[in-house]
């Protein structure tokens, strides 16, 4: 569904980026801001997540903020 939203987002004749809010689970605390840059590669996965295979694939993202 991602990968949906970035392609329709980056057509030729229509380009929005899409932008990630990013924030600490179960807290109201605000970090930061990243841009969407590139598709979602599922045939590579993140190594760092403690539920393997939950989550799979990567993306570039563009931090605009943190804090």
């Amino acid at each position: 569904m991602l990968q949906d939203v970035y392609h329709s987002c980056n057509r030729r004749d229509f380009r929005r980026p899409i932008y990630f809010f990013y924030t600490v689970v179960n807290s109201d605390q605000y970090i930061g801001v990243a841009q969407m840059t590139s598709d979602v590669d599922f045939s590579k996965s993140f190594g760092y997540w403690w539920e393997k295979t939950k989550w799979n694939g990567v993306m570039n993202l563009k931090w605009l903020y943190v804090k």
